[in-house]
């Protein structure tokens, strides 16, 4: 038996809120343009990638102890 991650890193996740709040640093001044409702939202969005990937990293975060030969999970 050994120590192993019950659910892997979210990788995409994390790649997705770097490049919408990098986006939102270079573009926030242009879409502000076309109203604030536009600029909610991109911020709406950013809010509930950001919970998705706090909540992916605690879940990442959890250990199972793992069989060497089958690799089953003991839960």
């Amino acid at each position: 038996m050994a120590w192993r991650q019950a659910h892997p890193y979210p990788v995409k996740l994390q790649v997705l809120f770097g490049a919408c709040f990098l986006a939102f640093l270079a573009f926030s001044d242009k879409v502000s343009r076309y109203g604030r409702q536009w600029n909610y939202l991109w911020t709406a969005v950013g809010v509930v990638l950001g919970v998705l990937l706090i909540r992916g990293r605690a879940r990442a975060r959890k250990t199972v102890l793992r069989c060497i030969r089958c690799n089953s999970d003991l839960r």
